[in-house]
């Protein structure tokens, strides 16, 4: 045989949701062990937890971005909620880059959920930039 099996695209999907599901439950398990006020946390647990919900990464940044950038929080607040968010990025970035080194097989779909994480990061943080 001269090339590669490759993975089938149902059984790729399978495992990225996999990943994605253990990468969301490790962010969830950090923000857990952190001091953050319990409003703070709750909104930080529920977008981490509409990531592997029936909703689209764009949903997601929309809403995390509407929370984060809300007028009503003091800045102290809203800085550490970013904090949280950064943190929980942190967390599931360093998860991928296991995955990746463990499973070269399915590197380029841990690429694109990579990449996400990046994209929702600037989205996020651009918002301070306006």
């Amino acid at each position: 045989m001269i090339l590669k099996p490759t993975t089938t695209d149902t059984k790729l999907e399978g495992e990225v949701t996999k990943v994605r599901q253990a990468m969301v439950n490790q962010a969830i398990a950090r923000i857990k062990q952190i001091y953050l006020p319990e409003d703070l946390r709750r909104r930080v647990l529920y977008d981490l937890n509409a990531q592997i919900a029936n909703t689209t990464t764009r949903q997601f940044i929309q809403e995390v971005r509407q929370v984060v950038a809300k007028p009503a929080l003091p800045i102290e607040q809203r800085q550490l909620l970013e904090e949280a968010y950064r943190l929980a990025f942190q967390e599931e970035r360093g998860y991928l880059a296991m995955v990746t080194q463990l499973e070269e097989k399915y590197r380029p779909a841990m690429t694109s959920l990579y990449r996400e994480i990046i994209m929702a990061k600037m989205v996020i943080f651009s918002s301070n930039d306006d």
